[in-house]
């Protein structure tokens, strides 16, 4: 059986896409691949027919090493899957593939390492960093660059939230600087 909607438009895809990075689109899509691999060789065919077939699926994950967070990437995929309309029945919504995710999820978390942090920022660096801003006889690009890099630091921002910061709304107050972000990965239509 194909997907339900197997003729859908370009413009229907980019609405129903919206704003989602290339990034994360790729990497939902190639793990959405991989159910439908695995249901060519186990059942013959390639497109998922309903929740058994995820659950089949994520099953076969968790009986081989797999990290804690697989099933629930599984799980995102689908419902992109789903969001695009290209299955009748909403497999992600179904109850039993969220509580096998959950269930999942709790099963490889036992006795997993715990994730990774980020290493903290070195003091002496963002004093450093400081230092190069205050001081007028470095170059203005390296004390521009040095005040990104503690803008970043002190709002707790990616790189690409310092890229939706129009110049216009920064400003110099008493305390320090203030500033808008009015595009990130996190705001706008769409970002959760």
């Amino acid at each position: 059986s194909a997907p339900v909607s197997l003729g859908m438009t370009p413009e229907r895809v980019a609405l129903v896409i919206g704003k989602r990075r290339p990034r994360t689109l790729r990497a939902r899509l190639r793990t959405a691949q991989k159910p439908s691999n695995f249901l060519f060789v186990s059942k013959g065919r390639v497109w998922l027919e309903g929740a058994d077939d995820l659950l089949c699926y994520l099953e076969m994950l968790v009986g081989q090493p797999c990290g804690r967070t697989v099933p629930f990437e599984v799980l995102k995929s689908a419902m992109l899957l789903d969001h695009l309309g290209l299955f009748a029945e909403k497999i992600s919504d179904h109850v039993l593939v969220r509580g096998a995710v959950e269930s999942f999820t709790a099963q490889l978390s036992v006795g997993a390492k715990p994730g990774r942090k980020a290493p903290d920022y070195l003091l002496a660096l963002a004093i450093a960093l400081e230092l190069m801003v205050a001081d007028v006889q470095e170059k203005l690009y390296l004390r521009w660059y040095a005040g990104i890099k503690l803008i970043k630091l002190g709002g707790a921002l990616r790189w690409n939230d310092t890229e939706g910061i129009p110049s216009a709304s920064v400003s110099s107050h008493a305390r320090g600087i203030q500033a808008t972000t009015e595009r990130s990965k996190t705001i706008g239509p769409g970002r959760k």
